[in-house]
Parts: structure tokens; sequence; C-alpha cells
């Protein structure tokens, strides 16, 4: 048994077809998906050293030319590890790299919230055991209270950095 397809139907499908074909290939060619690197992997950050506490802090007189070791930190964190519900390790890409993942309290979600709803535009700063391990860009306020920290950094570090934070919430 043939089927019959009506030609203007048939006409339809085919330019629908060619729309789809041509909109996924420019796509593809744009600047925009060019520019676009979120399914690379993160880059390394470099930790710099630093005596503060284990937290996430603001930074003090940010301007866009400073250098990320330049920037200075208030004198106390904004969060703390008695801020953190729970932390673990997960990886990014199918399990290439791994991250640190954060669940605030619901304290640590609100403070949080604060933190990045006031620092827009400019970067906070990671401390762990003396280093900064992070320096991302707040792009907006984050309201639910998770944190992943994805530097780049080889699986055995996220363990050591893990095992200090969890050594330290397990203290209070």
């Amino acid at each position: 048994m043939k089927l019959k397809i009506n030609p203007q139907a048939k006409n339809k499908v085919v330019l629908l077809i060619g729309l789809i074909f041509i909109l996924t290939v420019s796509s593809c060619v744009s600047p925009h998906y060019r520019q676009d690197k979120s399914h690379e992997p993160p880059g390394k950050f470099e930790p710099i050293p630093i005596e503060r506490a284990n937290g996430i802090f603001a930074t003090i007189g940010y301007s866009p030319s400073s250098d990320y070791t330049d920037i200075e930190l208030e004198t106390e964190p904004a969060i703390t590890p008695g801020d953190i519900k729970e932390i673990r390790k997960s990886f990014l890409y199918s399990g290439t790299y791994a991250k640190i993942e954060l669940e605030l309290t619901q304290e640590g979600a609100r403070k949080f919230h604060m933190l990045t709803k006031e620092n827009i535009g400019k970067p906070i700063a990671i401390v762990v055991d003396n280093q900064k391990v992070g320096m991302p860009m707040v792009m907006a306020a984050i309201v639910e209270g998770r944190v992943s920290i994805a530097g780049g950094y080889a699986e055995d570090e996220i363990d050591r950095l893990i095992k200090i934070l969890k050594e330290e919430i397990s203290q209070q």
C-alpha cells in the first residue's frame, strides 16, 4: 500500500526541514557559538596564598584591570564552614573534571544571597587552607544556596580541599 501525500503538504515539510537545517548550520558558525566556552574544561586557577580563615569572602576595591593576586579581601568571611550543610565531590563533562559542590544551610543561603546581590560584577574569593582557591565573578544574585568550585583542579586536590572543609565543619 502506497501512502499518498498531498503535494502542498510535502512542500511544507521540505521547506520546514530546510529551515531547520539552515538554522542549525547558521547557529554553529555564529560568533556567539564560537565564543561559548561552556563546553570547555574549567581553566586552572592557580592558588594564591593569603592569611585568612576558610570561607567565602567579599572583595575590596576591585576594578576590572585588577590582577587577582592584588585583590584585597574583607577581614572576615561572609560564608564560613559553619554555613555549609553538605559538601561533596561531583564531576563536569561526563566525569572528566572534578568539582566541589556545597549546599548551604538556610542561614548560609540567606548570607550567600546577600553576598552575591551586593557584589554583582565583582569577584568573590573562596579561601581554603590559607589560599584563594577560586575567585568567581558574580553575574547575578544567587538565592538557592548551592555553590560549585571548579577551578580546573586535579581530583586529588579536590579531595584534599573537601577533607579540610569537612574536618572544620565537624569541629563546629
